[in-house]
């Protein structure tokens, strides 16, 4: 393993294990959250025809991020041969970059379904403060995950679009970051997931960009990251 791909393995892991402490420290804001933030019926009728609700919650659709993943190989197919781009030459950056980032996405929402069959915590309850996590049975649900919370499928897909082309592209992160917080905040406001739902999300997002980011972590995976 090179320098660079333990740097950024070790720098996962610590994101991880800050992950782990957030989640726990969220976990006894859940229910406070839940009450005071979750809009009512109508509220989020309203505020799911206003066009940042829209832009927001579409940051967490995985197609968004297959379109995405497109347009950077096309991009990338143009300047196959430019010389500028080094060793970088023929098929090989165009599938760099669009399939990268398409991977993180389709494994980070796969980890989040599968985790959740595993957590089979249940969305919130507004009509139930008092009772904060529910869980369900196996044999009342089975495979079917449409009433699991733990973690967000959205937000990691969100978290997970971002935070690769954000190393693709580290200028890109911050307002990255912010569209995908903002994603997951739709998720809260709709009274789908309590915050800890949305830790556990950024966690599951940050392993296939870690591990991806090792495995491939060659001279022709960054040149096809310059500009």
């Amino acid at each position: 393993m090179t320098r660079g791909g333990l740097a950024i393995m070790l720098f996962g892991g610590v994101l991880l294990v800050g992950g782990a402490l957030t989640l726990a420290c969220i976990y006894t804001l859940d229910a406070s959250v839940v009450r005071g933030v979750t809009l009512s019926a109508e509220q989020l009728a309203a505020a799911e025809r206003t066009d940042w609700y829209k832009l927001l919650r579409v940051i967490g659709y995985a197609p968004t991020w297959l379109a995405i993943a497109l347009m950077l190989m096309l991009v990338d197919s143009g300047r196959a041969h430019n010389a500028a781009y080094g060793k970088v030459t023929g098929r090989s950056m165009i599938w760099t970059r669009g399939p990268f980032v398409l991977a993180c996405v389709a494994i980070a929402g796969l980890l989040a379904e599968g985790t959740k069959l595993i957590t089979r915590r249940a969305r919130p309850d507004v009509m139930m403060p008092e009772d904060v996590y529910r869980f369900i049975s196996w044999a009342a649900e089975g495979t079917n995950t449409g009433d699991l919370a733990l973690p967000s499928s959205h937000a990691a897909v969100a978290f997970a679009g971002v935070l690769a082309l954000g190393k693709l592209h580290p200028r890109t992160l911050s307002i990255g970051l912010l569209l995908a917080a903002g994603c997951a905040l739709t998720r809260v406001l709709a009274g789908q997931h309590h915050m800890s739902d949305i830790v556990g999300s950024l966690t599951v997002a940050l392993v296939p960009v870690v591990v991806l980011t090792v495995l491939f972590d060659r001279p022709r995976f960054d040149a096809a990251a310059r500009r």
